[in-house]
């Protein structure tokens, strides 16, 4: 069985499948030409530490000719050092073998699209005051009163720039917009917006004359590449 190249993956995105919501495309690459892509089951992934590995596991959504039950995806990741190993198996079998190695920051957001956010009871959140009116950062959409929210690095206090949690949680990668640097999930926290009318927004979304408010942005489709893995 042929092995792919020890390519430094360095690149990392993902990609809405705009027929099937369950579905997300991972798209791996290196600036040597090294590209492949994994269509997974969102409600597969698990993430998991194992004598300084994390393991990433997930479910494909395409199935070999002749095999009924979809492929599993594992990713092996060195915690202290950069070595990646990706296999793509069925039942006991490996059918497809990658090993190279990973930058840093593309090891982050690898392990953060598969590590679910921590769980938290809202009802233990603490309510702070939002000036009504206000948009949020990402979806570019008024916040409601009573909206779970999400702050990091004084971005509400410091900069007054306001996340809803909903936002955040669908950011892949994760980063900090105001630096486009990238964000810890564990550097994230949470707040109940409650509105207050004698407080000024600084951000209200579209101009006055465009849209108001803004659906998350789609990313461009792109057609999967599972046929091109190295076997």
């Amino acid at each position: 069985m042929a092995r792919a190249p020890r390519a430094v993956i360095d690149g990392i995105n993902f990609d809405e499948d705009p027929e099937r919501d369950e579905i997300t495309i991972v798209a791996l690459s290196s600036d040597s030409g090294f590209n492949i892509d994994y269509a997974v089951f969102k409600d597969s992934l698990e993430a998991n530490e194992v004598n300084g590995i994390t393991i990433l596991e997930a479910d494909l959504s395409e199935a070999e000719a002749g095999r009924a039950s979809p492929l599993e995806l594992s990713i092996k990741i060195h915690d202290r050092g950069s070595e990646i190993v990706i296999r793509v198996k069925y039942k006991s079998e490996i059918v497809s073998h990658f090993g190279g190695y990973i930058t840093a920051a593309a090891k982050r957001t690898l392990i953060d699209f598969f590590s679910p956010p921590p769980p938290f009871d809202a009802s233990t959140l603490p309510k702070v005051k939002v000036p009504k009116g206000q948009a949020d950062y990402i979806f570019w959409a008024p916040i409601e009163d009573g909206t779970i929210m999400a702050d990091f690095k004084n971005e509400r206090d410091g900069f007054h720039r306001y996340y809803t949690k909903e936002g955040m949680d669908r950011m892949n990668p994760l980063v900090n917009m105001g630096t486009n640097l990238p964000l810890q999930r564990s550097e994230i926290t949470y707040y109940i917006a409650e509105l207050d009318d004698s407080m000024q927004p600084t951000f209200t979304g579209e101009p006055e004359g465009g849209r108001r408010g803004r659906k998350a942005r789609k990313t461009r489709r792109r057609t999967p590449r599972n046929n091109r893995r190295s076997t």
